[in-house]
């Protein structure tokens, strides 16, 4: 019998009481406005239970924990240098809220997703700022190189070109 960490759910009749009680599936990010057919119901247990491992977590959650274990802080706030450091602070930015960012998105590089390597813990605003091509500290507009930089800086030069080529490889695929 698989038993589910956190969600009680282990079987088909528990997975649709779950669904009776909350109006919503395991992994819904919604309810539906039409209820699920026992059928469809089904598909959707059998779906959940593909997705997730013994202890009902997803391979995103998998990937969080072990990113969580290896990283334990800030990726980007460790090699920043004391001058940074000292600007982090003078911009009171938050560095204990953490995100696991995708080094290459997720939905331009779905074949990267679960790769471990492409995954690094860091603080919610320098995650933010580096999605969107500004400065973590400053916040400023920044070019794609200049992203690329802070990324070589968290991860290291030689783990970034190994990163970037998986990356051409898969979007030629």
């Amino acid at each position: 019998m698989i038993i589910i960490r956190g969600t009680g759910l282990t079987t088909l009749e528990e997975f649709t009481e779950y669904y009776k009680k909350h109006g919503m599936c395991k992994g819904d990010a919604f309810r539906r406005k039409n209820k699920y057919t026992e059928k469809q119901l089904k598909t959707k247990y059998e779906k959940y239970m593909r997705k997730h491992n013994e202890e009902g977590l997803s391979r995103d959650q998998e990937i969080r924990e072990e990113v969580l274990r290896r990283d334990k802080d800030c990726r980007l706030f460790e090699v920043l240098t004391w001058q940074e450091k000292i600007e982090v602070a003078k911009a009171n930015i938050d560095i204990t809220g953490t995100d696991v960012a995708h080094i290459f998105n997720k939905s331009t590089y779905p074949h990267m997703r679960y790769d471990v390597n492409n995954v690094v813990l860091l603080c919610r605003t320098f995650h933010n700022r580096l999605d969107t091509y500004k400065h973590p500290i400053t916040g400023k507009s920044i070019c794609k190189a200049d992203t690329e930089r802070f990324w070589m800086r968290i991860v290291g030069t030689k783990m970034y070109d190994e990163l970037k080529e998986k990356a051409k490889e898969g979007k030629q695929l």
